[in-house]
């Protein structure tokens, strides 16, 4: 059983869990537009780079990158 702080991730569901926050298709589509704005999202060499990063990544991304993690990107929706 996964800890709160670990992502629990399930393909047929259209939310992601992640810890005790749901993270919603919107929301996941507003954390890849935060993630395109930042710096460690670029990636000359590969344009496409996070239009490749799976979901999850993306989530984990905002927790480690995003300041308060997920749970302050989700106080700002």
């Amino acid at each position: 059983m996964a800890d709160r702080h670990s992502p629990k991730w399930n393909s047929h569901l259209i939310a992601h869990q992640f810890g005790p926050f749901v993270i919603r298709p919107h929301v996941l589509n507003d954390m890849r537009g935060w993630c395109e704005d930042c710096s460690w999202g670029e990636h000359e060499d590969d344009p496409d780079f996070l239009k490749k990063m799976s979901d999850e990544q993306i989530i984990r991304g905002v927790q480690r990158h995003y300041e308060g993690g997920v749970k302050e990107f989700l106080r700002g929706q």
